[in-house]
């Protein structure tokens, strides 16, 4: 259905895709992963048209169906008719129908035209076309009260969703989506994903949710070195095979490598000999065929290195909620009592509006409750990552400038340290903010956090404008931090890594409680249905998940007590290799070498049981 050949693509100045071919078939479920600012948005937008390639080509067969990240319009129309719109083979052969309706006039000629037409419209779907709009419609968030109402009054992120509405309501034969989950919520996402994973044309996906492209395709290409590289397989088989494939391109480049500096030495010494010009000549041949057929060795670069750093703790109590209530014209929630200690991980979970953001900004300081208190520990620092913060940094500043301006306290060279860490390194920390991509100003914007000692970090929708690839380096950044955090996110993956406690809203009220339970990812319509059942089961399926959430806990406890014991077993490893040249030193003299002896016993010991301890934390971690 997509056809890529010899395509060299660039942007802003920047080449992205370098002489790449890739052939996308029917039933083929592609998503497109790679860095921010490897091209992912711009290759979809080539394949649209939107965007002119340097050279090379693509060609494609059937519909197309596109849904940007931004820059849908509102239109006057109520959701349920501009959702409809969507269907316009289905809306043709209706149209056709009702005028062969209209021509019947008893002949036989006018009433095999009118069936024919019938049937046509029926194989079509037809007359399942209000029960396929209220099914996306609802899958997508809106309720039924929502139908009716006009597209303009709905927000930016809604309007987005009535776009996807009518996105897939057409049935195209290959549907190119670019961050889809965006503006959705967690069981919005989870709907998209099931829906996605049953479409029947071509799929070509980019996403920052990790649930949602296990769930959904079934071919993942990278956009890696202005290369495309593909894998069988959802995201995490991708992971995988990323890595066995990095290791046999890096044996593969390190024997070529051998290989020809063996022939290169042999050339420059027996090229100029009458008795050896002749091998010389052969080696010479070999060598220029392997340095074309020269496998390049996998860059080293992993991606952004995070790390928030937390102040030394004081004392355990870092923030408390008494009786507060939050919200603008009205109350959202009511009488909240919360208690945020250190090492807590808090996922606040809920449809969008029901006041996730407000109460982050409440216990930010931000806004005052309606009602109740909020209490600070004594010196507390609070660093808060506000929902699209990234947009709203000045685009004339420079990405350096940007985190000075944020954090007037730190050098230029500490906010260039904190940029290059994140990927930013060199010429981009001195790029204007306006000509980097959506993830690149989102790590500026979370550059500013990094720099700063915290003791509770609030971060609203930080995946937005995230690769899926960040958005993992992220999860392990908060679980590292030792203050409290507290998350507002869709995201399946980044809540299952990390949550140790859960407030949830819901119709009922706020649900505050320790560890991820089952019934926090269902629908609200699910849970319902979920707490009837506890007695046939529901028990033993909570009692199974605080079980897998103390195995996911002590891998985390393992995964950094493993890295001290690896730097420690370096340390050991070292010492004993200079007790050994002390030794070798002292040779003669026979007090030393029994000191040293003791020495070298008690290391060896020692490294023998971190060795052990080593290997034990080894399978806890996995």
């Amino acid at each position: 259905m997509i056809r890529i050949e010899k395509l060299t693509l660039s942007a802003g100045g920047h080449e992205l895709l370098v002489d790449v071919d890739a052939h996308i078939h029917p039933g083929d479920r592609v998503g497109f992963v790679g860095r921010n600012g490897a091209g992912k948005s711009t290759l979809l937008k080539t394949l649209m048209g939107l965007h002119l390639q340097d050279s090379g080509s693509f060609n494609h067969r059937g519909r197309y169906g596109y849904l940007p990240q931004a820059g849908v319009e509102a239109s006057q129309e109520s959701v349920w008719e501009e959702a409809r719109k969507g269907m316009t083979h289905i809306l043709k052969l209706q149209a056709h129908l009702n005028k062969t309706l209209d021509a019947l006039d008893g002949s036989p000629e006018s009433i095999e035209k009118h069936a024919r037409a019938e049937e046509r419209f029926q194989a079509a779907g037809g007359y399942l076309m209000d029960e396929k709009v209220g099914t996306v419609l609802h899958g997508l968030g809106f309720g039924k009260q929502d139908w009716a109402r006009p597209c303009a009054e709905f927000s930016g992120g809604w309007r987005m969703r009535i776009a996807l509405a009518k996105l897939l309501l057409s049935e195209p034969d290959v549907l190119l989506l670019d961050e889809p989950t965006n503006h959705l919520d967690l069981h919005a996402r989870a709907w998209l994903a099931g829906h996605l994973a049953e479409h029947k044309g071509a799929l070509v996906l980019v996403s920052h949710d990790r649930f949602v492209l296990d769930r959904c395709v079934n071919t993942i290409i990278e956009l890696r070195n202005k290369d495309l590289d593909r894998y069988t397989g959802n995201f995490s088989s991708y992971l995988k095979q990323r890595v066995e494939a990095d290791r046999l391109r890096s044996l593969t480049a390190e024997k070529q490598a051998d290989e020809a500096a063996k022939l290169q030495r042999f050339v420059e010494r027996f090229g100029a000999k009458a008795t050896k010009a002749k091998q010389a000549q052969s080696r010479a041949k070999r060598l220029a065929k392997l340095n074309a057929d020269r496998v390049q060795a996998p860059d080293t670069e992993h991606g952004p290195r995070l790390r928030f750093k937390a102040r030394v703790a004081r004392t355990a109590e870092v923030l408390d909620l008494r009786g507060v209530s939050g919200g603008y014209d009205r109350a959202l929630f009511t009488n909240l009592d919360l208690d945020l200690r250190r090492g807590q991980r808090w996922m606040f979970l809920g449809e969008n509006g029901c006041g996730k953001s407000t109460l982050l900004r409440i216990l930010g300081g931000g806004m005052a409750p309606l009602e109740g208190r909020r209490m600070v520990a004594k010196g507390v620092r609070v660093g808060i990552y506000q929902q699209d913060q990234a947009l709203a940094l000045n685009p004339e500043l420079r990405a350096v400038d940007a985190v000075l301006d944020a954090a007037p306290f730190v050098t230029e060279t500490q906010a260039r340290t904190a940029l290059g860490a994140l990927g930013l390194q060199g010429e981009k920390a001195l790029q204007l903010i306006g000509t980097l991509s959506g993830g690149q100003k989102a790590r500026v914007a979370m550059a500013t956090l990094t720099v700063r000692e915290l003791d509770v970090l609030l971060l609203d929708e930080p995946t937005n404008h995230l690769d899926v690839l960040s958005v993992g380096v992220l999860a392990q950044a908060i679980c590292d931090f030792e203050g409290v955090v507290v998350v507002v996110t869709h995201d399946r993956f980044l809540i299952e890594y990390c949550a140790t406690h859960v407030l949830r809203f819901s119709q009922a009220g706020l649900d505050v409680h320790e560890g991820l339970l089952p019934k926090d990812l269902l629908p609200p319509d699910q849970i319902v249905l979920e707490t009837a059942q506890d007695g046939a089961g529901g028990e033993e399926a909570f009692l199974s998940h605080k079980e897998r959430q103390r195995q996911k806990r002590e891998a985390e406890r393992a995964r950094k007590e493993l890295s001290k014991v690896e730097t420690r077993i370096t340390q050991l490893e070292s010492e004993i290799e200079g007790v050994h040249a002390q030794m070798a030193q002292h040779a003669t003299d026979l007090a030393k070498i029994l000191d040293l002896d003791t020495q070298l016993r008690a290391l060896d010991a020692e490294l023998e049981a971190k060795m052990a301890r080593w290997e034990e934390l080894g399978e806890l971690a996995e």
